[in-house]
């Protein structure tokens, strides 16, 4: 399943690269006057980044699958899909809103040249933007789906010292986070509230006691008093 993610994200940025968008003046009608193309420049680095890191990535999980590589598979998903791909979707977001920011300046300016441009700039990156918000949600979805059996996984091919390390670190770890909670609970006097409260239900107790004894004996003394009188 995260082989197929992956490859998918290589396939979308290879075929883009490559075939869909790989003639020498697609990006020309995006390009305002003599200023930078910043959809150019924005499209190239998302189509390389998801072939590269989608490739990668492919490649080590379908080597996972077969018990190959698992350690090496978690960290690549770490460090290219996590840290990699996080960076280089804020550089292709910065990259885009110039792309349209620029294209809005040209469509609302003077220049009927220009307008052209502008219009179709802001139009490819609204539609780009969409589709990989798409794509990138549904990898996601399978990714979380596929978290669990990843990190069990893991814990299976780990050997049996470094679960039982693993395991006595937990535990140190909750007894201490037991201990945290004990000593803000009270510093916060929740502590001691309960033991007023309990000290003060044990008080009503016995008060209640006392009473019912007291009852009890004034109903023998009338009892006393009426033999008396007979």
């Amino acid at each position: 399943m995260m082989a197929s993610s992956a490859a998918s994200l290589a396939i979308s940025g290879g075929l883009e690269a490559f075939r869909y968008r790989s003639a020498s003046k697609y990006y020309d009608s995006y390009k305002i006057g003599s200023d930078t193309n910043y959809f150019k420049l924005s499209d190239q680095i998302r189509n390389f980044t998801y072939l590269g890191i989608g490739g990668c990535l492919a490649t080590t999980s379908l080597l996972a699958a077969f018990g190959i590589a698992t350690g090496l598979n978690l960290l690549v998903w770490m460090l290219f899909g996590g840290i990699v791909g996080g960076l280089a979707g804020i550089a292709i977001g910065i990259i885009r809103f110039l792309a349209y920011d620029a294209g809005y300046t040209a469509y609302t300016g003077s220049d009927v040249a220009k307008k052209a441009s502008g219009s179709a700039t802001m139009g490819a990156v609204k539609k780009d933007a969409i589709r990989d918000s798409i794509f990138d949600i549904g990898v996601g979805l399978v990714l979380a789906g596929s978290l669990e059996a990843i990190m069990w996984e893991q814990w299976n091919m780990a050997s049996l010292e470094d679960q039982e390390e693993q395991m006595a670190e937990n535990e140190k770890l909750a007894a201490e986070l037991a201990a945290s909670v004990a000593e803000m609970r009270e510093a916060a006097g929740l502590t001691g509230m309960k033991a007023a409260e309990a000290a003060e239900e044990d008080a009503e107790e016995e008060e209640g006691e006392g009473e019912d004894a007291e009852e009890e004996e004034g109903e023998d003394a009338e009892g006393e008093d009426e033999e008396a009188e007979e």
